[in-house]
């Protein structure tokens, strides 16, 4: 059972190209950061490994190191297609796989684009967001 008092919400916002381009570090900062004074690795290999061990979600999610490789313009989205990240604006067949919390808020901030159309249909609702 939650404990009301310590449950905390947050509010699923539509994709934000302001949050992508000023949030979001380039590759190489997002690793520097990782690996500055190992820090990163070890919240990783302790805090991260026992929050998805505790949770059993292992399985269902990863971690990974927050990172851009460029900007986009407002209407652009950073879409998987095939194993490769690019910027784009066909969303058509689109469904978010990366969020990132910011001021309290949680985006999605990378999609994937499937012609699988059971997973379409599951994240139908966020066809008008994105």
């Amino acid at each position: 059972m939650v404990n009301t008092a310590e449950a905390k919400t947050f509010i699923i916002q539509p994709y934000s190209g302001v949050v992508y381009n000023s949030t979001i570090p380039l590759l190489r900062d997002g690793v520097n950061n990782f690996n500055e004074g190992g820090r990163g690795q070890q919240a990783v290999n302790t805090v991260i490994r026992d929050c998805f061990l505790n949770h059993g979600v292992e399985t269902e999610f990863s971690a990974c190191i927050l990172h851009k490789h460029y900007d986009l313009a407002e209407n652009e989205r950073n879409v998987e297609y095939h194993g490769k990240a690019i910027g784009t604006t066909n969303l058509d067949g689109i469904y978010p796989c990366s969020w990132i919390f910011h001021n309290g808020e949680c985006y999605p901030y990378e999609v994937r684009k499937s012609l699988d159309y059971d997973i379409l249909r599951h994240y139908c609702f966020w066809s008008s967001d994105f």
